[in-house]
């Protein structure tokens, strides 16, 4: 009897110990597959970080030797991060990928020259639109030094000219909007970065840092599809027309993950190299 009582006793102990283990399994396994994408999503933008830095150096190199053209420096970062957006192991998939490159920065490119000119307009009849134009462009090429004020009255500048040596100093900036793709880690790590550059402790409405972001929140009382109908209204309209420089940036971000669950991570690198053509007073900002 006292031995059948063991045997009952052991029976119940392993039936435990195997119901303890499932529910520390179900607890566990979850955070791991987690860890596991974001670890994965992290290493890749580590990848687009080493290869904007290897775009910045060739849109540098083009525009030293081809006048600062903006159009061959844009061309050769384009190429230069192609493999960061999509498959580009072969010559096929590598022009598949650049095609679709090409059209999204000349479409967004010809977007923030429109919003530019818009706002140009708009000021001279001393309509305000704010000091800030939020920027949509994928990749983008910005000359840093020098200006076209430092050319003064020349349209054409000897690069080999030592009267010249500063203006014939090339910086540039790029920067890349890189999409994150990887399901869960691109939400979790975009929603984290928006956060952290507003201040925001991931806390409660974890999805929704633009409570803090100064775009005039504070409807509270709001739940579920209104929450999030009231929210988007703030990032589309006082994010992009009013409120602070970064707020109306991000807030385009941030509308591109709600609308179009497009998580982006804007990436920059500058280059500086000395001219080896001479430089043309039209190609500089």
């Amino acid at each position: 009897m006292v031995v059948k009582s063991g045997c009952v006793a052991v029976s119940k102990l392993k039936e435990d110990q195997a119901g303890q283990a499932i529910v520390e399994a179900a607890i566990v396994i979850p955070m791991m597959v987690v860890i596991i994408l974001c670890t994965i999503q992290l290493t890749m933008v580590q990848q687009a970080k080493m290869m904007m830095e290897y775009a910045a150096f060739n849109a540098a190199r083009a525009g030293v030797v081809n006048n600062a053209d903006p159009n061959v420096m844009l061309n050769a970062a384009l190429v230069s991060l192609v493999p960061t957006f999509a498959r580009s192991d072969t010559m096929e998939e590598f022009f598949k990928t650049w095609a679709k490159v090409k059209v999204i920065t000349q479409a967004t490119n010809l977007i923030d020259k429109g919003t530019a000119s818009l706002a140009k307009f708009l000021t001279k009849y001393q309509i305000k639109i704010g000091k800030y134009i939020p920027d949509v462009a994928f990749i983008k090429v910005e000359v840093v030094h020098p200006k076209k004020d430092m050319l003064g009255g020349q349209q054409e500048m000897d690069f080999d000219d030592p009267a010249n040596a500063d203006a014939n100093r090339l910086s540039i900036r790029v920067r890349y909007l890189y999409i994150m793709r990887i399901p869960l880690a691109n939400w979790l790590i975009h929603t984290s970065w928006v956060a952290y550059r507003v201040g925001v402790t991931l806390t409660g409405w974890l999805h929704a840092p633009e409570a803090k972001m100064g775009l005039g929140f504070s409807n509270y009382t709001l739940k579920g599809k209104e929450r999030q109908k009231y929210i988007d209204t703030m990032v589309a309209t006082k994010a992009v027309i009013g409120g602070r420089e970064d707020g109306r940036q991000l807030g385009i971000y941030r509308l591109l993950a709600r609308t179009a669950k497009i998580y982006v991570m804007p990436l920059e690198a500058t280059y500086t190299m000395r001219m080896q053509s001479n430089l043309y007073k039209r190609n500089l900002p």
